[in-house]
């Protein structure tokens, strides 16, 4: 894999756009490949509505965030979270009374990592500072997510060995 820190990798204009896609398409393919049934919305408040294999549904939000190279995960802030949360309610409240969920999901230094859990859950494990809602992504708090029977966590790591004729001198 590439992995060098002194080179600075540009993002394309439309990347936070792609990413966000990417990111929501990233939540659903697991999803479906764990038996549930799922699709993405394009509505306010939230990403997919999906079944999980005990009958729930669910109103899924997706948040993700892309860090620079050498940058860790960290924390992914919602700013004004009463404002969003009350968009997933009223959608959930849209689709029959679905249980609302956030997906967070971050790309840092060659790895994804991924939560989902109900909005009630991510408020009584989550930091709100003023209006915003900080959820943890670091190693601790994701180690400790794995703990908790309420919180799905994933990752994977990805990497590029070679990228338009370069290797071991681009970040990718």
């Amino acid at each position: 894999m590439i992995n060098n820190p002194e080179i600075t990798v540009n993002k394309s204009g439309r990347h936070s756009k792609i990413a966000g896609d990417f990111f929501e398409s990233l939540v659903l393919y697991l999803l479906s490949r764990n038996g549930f049934e799922c699709a993405l919305v394009d509505h306010t408040g939230i990403d997919i509505i999906a079944k999980n294999p005990s009958g729930e549904y669910m109103g899924i939000s997706v948040k993700g965030r892309t860090r620079n190279y050498g940058q860790k995960a960290g924390r992914v802030k919602i700013d004004n979270y009463d404002d969003h949360k009350d968009k997933i309610i009223k959608a959930c409240q849209d689709f029959g009374d679905a249980v609302p969920y956030l997906a967070v999901v971050v790309d840092a230094e060659g790895e994804f990592s991924g939560t989902l859990a109900s909005l009630e859950n991510i408020e009584d494990i989550s930091k709100k500072i003023d209006k915003n809602l900080n959820w943890s992504m670091t190693q601790k708090s994701i180690d400790g997510y794995r703990e908790n029977d309420n919180v799905a966590v994933f990752n994977f790591s990805q990497g590029i060995s070679t990228w338009w004729g370069k290797s071991d001198g681009a970040a990718v």
